[in-house]
């Protein structure tokens, strides 16, 4: 059987600890973003999470910032 590769412990605890330091509505978009994958736009988040564009600028700086977002071929 093949060995599953994980993420090393270290990487999840600063991940989790990060996450649980960004506002809440940082929090509800990577949780989005981490279910949606590479294919969520700005459009579809906004439906998802029922609030405007504008509204959701901030939360997607601050996911930025935390890192928890990458450029699409990074």
């Amino acid at each position: 059987a093949a060995a599953m590769v994980g993420v090393p412990a270290a990487v999840g605890e600063m991940a989790r600890t990060q996450y649980a330091q960004c506002s809440p509505a940082c929090a509800e978009f990577v949780a989005l973003a981490a279910v949606a994958g590479p294919s969520l736009d700005l459009a579809l988040a906004t439906r998802l999470l029922d609030v405007s564009a504008g509204d959701l600028l901030a939360p997607v700086e601050e996911a930025r910032r935390w890192r928890f977002l990458a450029p699409l071929g990074a």
